[in-house]
């Protein structure tokens, strides 16, 4: 891991002090440690709005897709205080072409007519197995990146070298740092205080508002890492605080006002009313049938209407869903478009009094060269002579699984006005 993220996540942990809004935070993370032909995600994330944003030199890297760029801003209330949180983020997929040590330059970007600069980013290339090293010549290869995250092994690395950085660092607030170990997927930071040292109030909520607020949250996130904190006088434990990474995220949404497809040019007559959530953008729909999507980075809820072969009342889909080999072939059908498909689990359900067929699967698309693992969960109503589906989707099965809830959120919010006019 990179030096810089170390020490700040490090003091992050332990003075508990808030970033003044000035301060700049332009960082960049990468795999220490990869094999010849294996692709992987570089990322660099700046906290504040920024122009001009210049790639780095990732000398023998070879560079398959970016920079795809995203924003995030929240507001939160922890306490009865107020914080606003914003990152930039840049992102390229790579792949090592041979062995050897790579150095990525760092990348620069401007901030209010101010040029700033990320750190340099270090990574081992080592001989990697026969097919791997083939797809470094060879981009159909499956790598699923999107899907990558810290091994073990990389949480254990990361734990060496915070010890490495910090020593017997005084943090200040009677606190000294002790070190850092690693158990598994759990990083346990360890302190020193003395006699009269006391636990704030509230010390967990402040630690992980001061991740979030400093950009770290999504690294321990995303890479599934927990984090323990354990604070010691002499040999007695004072303080244990444990933080899951579930914990650290950032994908904690509320649901806004209702939108409403009647008379949308690709509603095909079909009026229905279903609430957005609170901070993604609400969309068009750029392909014939989908007509309007909600999008947050590269999660999606879409909105999908087509015509049906002929006219269905509510008991004959009731019937007709009940016939497990209809269900079968139809989500075979629909999961088509997917390599290597998995139907995860399907359920038959009711939607504002319509039935429904719920699925969730999961599978891989070829895009650019790069092997992308995509999951999905649909709801496929049969409304009358329209198919009506309610579909999400992701790339990462982590995030996917924090927002399910919110999924069922919006689907739960589904209003076919019409019948309750008659």
């Amino acid at each position: 891991m990179i030096k810089r993220i170390i020490i700040i996540s490090l003091i992050i942990t332990t003075a508990l002090f808030v970033f003044a809004d000035e301060q700049i935070r332009f960082i960049g993370v990468g795999k220490q440690v990869v094999k010849v032909g294996e692709r992987f995600r570089i990322v660099y994330e700046i906290n504040q709005d920024a122009a001009n944003f210049r790639s780095p030199n990732f000398g023998s890297l070879q560079v398959l897709s970016g920079p795809s760029t995203s924003t995030n801003s929240s507001i939160q209330y922890v306490n009865g205080k107020m914080t606003q949180c914003y990152a930039m983020t840049y992102s390229y997929i790579v792949q090592a072409t041979k062995e050897g040590n790579v150095v990525i330059s760092a990348a620069t970007a401007t901030v209010d007519r101010t040029k700033v600069k990320s750190n340099s980013i270090k990574i081992k290339v080592t001989k990697g197995s026969g097919s791997q090293q083939a797809t470094a010549t060879n981009k159909s290869g499956n790598s699923g990146v999107l899907q990558e995250r810290f091994s073990e092994n990389d949480i254990k690395q990361f734990a060496r070298q915070i010890n490495e950085e910090i020593g017997r660092m005084d943090l200040g607030n009677e606190i000294t740092a002790r070190g850092c170990l690693a158990f598994k997927r759990t990083l346990v930071y360890q302190y020193d205080v003395d006699e009269y040292w006391y636990p704030p109030e509230n010390m967990k909520e402040d630690l992980i508002t001061n991740f979030k607020k400093a950009g770290y949250s999504d690294l321990y996130f995303n890479n599934d890492i927990n984090v323990n904190f354990h604070y010691y006088f002499g040999n007695k434990l004072q303080k244990s605080i444990s933080i899951k990474s579930h914990e650290f995220s950032n994908l904690n949404f509320k649901l806004g006002d209702y939108v409403s497809i009647e008379g949308h040019p690709k509603a095909k007559g079909v009026n229905l009313k279903i609430k957005h959530p609170i901070g993604w953008e609400v969309e068009e729909g750029n392909r014939p049938n989908i007509i309007k999507k909600f999008v947050y980075k590269t999660n999606s809820f879409m909105i999908i209407v087509k015509d049906n072969i002929t006219f269905f009342s509510r008991n004959e889909v009731s019937e007709l869903l009940s016939d497990d080999e209809y269900v079968n072939e139809f989500i075979s059908e629909a999961s088509s478009f997917l390599d290597n498909a998995n139907v995860l689990n399907h359920r038959i359900i009711t939607i504002d009094k319509y039935p429904t067929l719920e699925f969730t699967i999961k599978g891989s698309k070829e895009r650019s060269g790069v092997e992308m693992k995509t999951i999905m969960k649909s709801w496929v109503i049969l409304y009358e002579d329209k198919l009506v589906m309610l579909q999400c989707m992701g790339f990462n099965d982590k995030e996917f699984s924090t927002l399910e809830g919110l999924y069922y959120l919006i689907t739960n919010s589904v209003i076919f006005p019409e019948q309750y006019n008659q």
